[in-house]
């Protein structure tokens, strides 16, 4: 599903909602990657709803895209949209991809105690921890 919003933390609304309603028990492993940067966030569907608003309040204009029976791990993605591609303040300023925002489930790995991310696709190496 792909919806557009006015607000980011409309998007993010709209995803926790979704999430929270189909997968309540799961953890998620949240990524913003922001002008060439990534910041992560491990969290439970509970909090996801917070998690989401924070990352994505600074995107204008949002995309929200939501795969619930996605096979490969991600289920959802938040992307900017915003209108000032020419200003300083855009997330897409000194010629970076626009901002957006990746759901993965996280599972526990029972065999060795640690956890393991299951997706197909790698999001790449953490440049820091959101908070």
């Amino acid at each position: 599903m792909h919806e557009r919003f006015t607000e980011g933390w409309r998007a993010a609304a709209y995803i926790s909602s979704g999430v929270l309603t189909d997968f309540p028990n799961s953890t998620f492993d949240v990524t913003l990657t922001l002008r060439g940067q990534r910041f992560r966030k491990v969290c439970k569907a509970v909090d996801l709803g917070g998690v989401l608003v924070e990352m994505c309040k600074n995107f204008p204009k949002a995309s929200a895209y939501y795969y619930p029976d996605e096979e490969y791990g991600y289920i959802a993605e938040i992307h900017c949209h915003c209108g000032h591609e020419k200003s300083q303040a855009c997330c897409k300023s000194e010629g970076f991809h626009r901002g957006k925002v990746r759901i993965l489930f996280k599972e526990i790995d029972y065999r060795g105690g640690e956890e393991a991310t299951h997706a197909v696709h790698k999001t790449g190496v953490t440049a820091g921890s959101y908070r």
